[in-house]
């Protein structure tokens, strides 16, 4: 008989008598082989490196308890066929594969696997169990969650998080790269330890065991390939009426000058409508909309259609200020008869002086 029952007392969710044996399911025998070859494909396109799959209520249709006291051959006809089905492919196609367990028979789920698939195929499973063959320490975890160091938590091995840990970094030993909680999915039938898992950044997926169905299961992975969805430029309205009314945006102030436009944001807008209403129309309102006059004009764009004056006079204007302004400047400070324009010579050290009054300095030889 393989695996005693353990003196200490594991922890555990359920009580530690086993649990009579699940429904098979809905779906037949000859069906499940569709259903696994359709979840590889979901599992390769996600870029999945790492499976790990709960042992009790999850793997098999019954729950141990970490007791089981009957022959791995009973143990192993409670395996549930999609697992059977899948998990060979799954090495095939060089996905790792781990079972996580909190169940310290170790040798027990060892003879089951191996009876399950054979001896090639379950030594190329990860099995963690919550037993002394295997330690975490905080700093190995780096690689697998950045933010490990940061918060701690879940660390012990009351929850699942470092089994799947310690799994990650066996498998990333034996294929050389680096296997991140991204690469990695947890299945199990505990909620807890599927939403720390995710709160770890790990693909929890919530495995019921109460008539476990393959469609279910198989939906649920399914939902990891998100086609991306392409995103569309926004469209902008360019009907003339808009590029009217940015044109009337031009203030009489920035005609003045050749460097200044107007630039409006770049935001969708709604299209109007060519009916004309209001909420709350005033009686004035109401006039205006009775005869057909077209949409009321802003203040400014009044001013603006309206306008006699040109840019040419506005600039000649300008001017003729400039020159007024210069002549009383003029006017109120006449300059000396003996020196040139200020505006004009250039700012000499003997003309500074003589426009201070003070002589101004000669070359010492």
């Amino acid at each position: 008989m393989v695996g005693a029952e353990n003196a200490g007392s594991p922890r555990w969710r359920h009580p530690p008598s086993p649990r009579a044996a699940l429904s098979p399911g809905t779906v037949e025998k000859d069906g499940v082989m569709t259903h696994a070859e359709e979840l590889l494909q979901v599992l390769r396109e996600a870029g999945v490196k790492l499976v790990c799959i709960d042992f009790d209520a999850t793997f098999v249709r019954v729950h141990t308890g970490g007791t089981w006291t009957q022959s791995a051959e009973e143990l192993s006809k409670h395996v549930r066929e999609l697992f059977l089905a899948l998990v060979p492919r799954m090495c095939e196609v060089g996905i790792h594969v781990a079972v996580v367990t909190f169940s310290p028979q170790v040798d027990l789920i060892r003879a089951v696997l191996k009876t399950s698939f054979g001896d090639e195929v379950a030594a190329r499973l990860i099995l963690r169990c919550d037993d002394p063959s295997w330690t975490l320490a905080q700093g190995e975890a780096v690689d697998f969650v950045p933010r490990w160091q940061v918060c701690g938590m879940h660390a012990d091995r009351a929850y699942k998080l470092p089994y799947v840990i310690s799994a990650a970094l066996e498998a990333s030993k034996e294929s050389g790269e680096v296997i991140r909680n991204r690469d990695t999915i947890l299945i199990d039938d505990d909620a807890k330890n599927v939403r720390i898992a995710v709160d770890n950044g790990i693909t929890g997926i919530y495995f019921e065991p109460e008539g476990a169905d393959v469609k279910e299961l198989c939906r649920r992975i399914k939902k990891l390939h998100v086609q991306p969805q392409s995103a569309t430029p926004p469209t902008f309205p360019t009907s003339p009426m808009k590029r009217k009314a940015v044109r009337l945006m031009v203030s009489p102030e920035s005609r003045l000058s050749s460097s200044a436009r107007c630039e409006t944001p770049l935001v969708a807008r709604v299209p109007r409508t060519k009916k004309f209403s209001l909420c709350t129309p005033s009686p004035v309102m109401k006039l205006k909309c009775t005869v057909d006059m077209g949409r009321p004009r802003s203040k400014r764009a009044t001013r603006l259609r309206n306008g006699p004056r040109s840019i040419e006079e506005e600039m000649q204007q300008l001017r003729q200020s400039e020159l007024r302004a210069e002549q009383r400047l003029r006017e109120s400070s006449p300059m000396p008869p003996f020196l040139p324009d200020a505006r004009t010579s250039d700012h000499t050290p003997r003309r500074r002086a003589l426009l201070i009054g003070v002589p101004p300095e000669t070359d010492q030889v």
